[in-house]
């Protein structure tokens, strides 16, 4: 067994996922993250110091973290209960997901109103 095959082995024997890396575009702000995913859209731009609202962190109560997709809604999952309900409430937009609700699997290019 090689060594690739071997450390891919143990992860999936261990309960870990290998994740591929890939990149979430901002560009208004002319910036881009990489990233394993399995975070949410809120935690990883907090994480990299780009600023988006929340005042219920993340618990998808304010609605304060909506996002626009520019690119790539078709990879993400479909949004939760919660977010669902928020969405009706705040008549989002199609393209419009809660930050802390999307976790993105794939490359995305997202925005906000304010950046």
């Amino acid at each position: 067994m090689n060594t690739y095959r071997y450390v891919f082995y143990l992860k999936a024997v261990n309960g870990i996922q290998f994740m591929p890396k890939f990149k979430i575009h901002l560009p208004r702000l002319d910036k881009t993250i990489e990233t394993e995913g399995n975070k949410t859209l809120l935690s990883l731009l907090h994480q990299n110091d780009i600023p988006l609202a929340s005042s219920c962190n993340g618990d998808a109560v304010c609605g304060w973290c909506k996002v626009q997709i520019i690119r790539g809604l078709e990879s993400l999952h479909p949004p939760t209960n919660r977010e669902l309900h928020l969405k009706k409430r705040h008549l989002f937009k199609d393209n419009e997901r809660l930050a802390c609700q999307t976790q993105a699997e794939q490359e995305l290019s997202i925005t906000t109103t304010y950046w």
